[in-house]
């Protein structure tokens, strides 16, 4: 999986958001607003980690177990995927 090349992580007043650098030609006009596990995904995907890599570090940072983290990831991975935010 890797980015779409036309967005960029930006974060302004502790929040994160992926922003369009260009016409993305997919009818987004705006941001898209991750929260703080949406940001440790978007770092992971950027840093061409696996899924499991990803549900690792959640693992690693969170309480939280194996089960729920690997929907987060899931989850989010099919909207980036969707909003052709990210590339499987």
């Amino acid at each position: 999986m890797k980015l779409n090349r036309k967005y960029v992580l930006v974060e302004t007043g502790g929040e994160y958001m992926a922003v369009p650098v260009e016409d993305t030609g997919n009818g987004i006009r705006g941001i898209v607003r991750l929260n703080e596990t949406g940001k440790v995904i978007w770092d992971g995907v950027a840093a061409g980690w696996e899924k499991a890599a990803i549900v690792s570090e959640l693992l690693a940072r969170y309480e939280v177990d194996e089960e729920s983290a690997a929907e987060a990831v899931e989850g989010l991975l099919r909207q980036m995927i969707a909003a052709e935010i990210a590339e499987a």
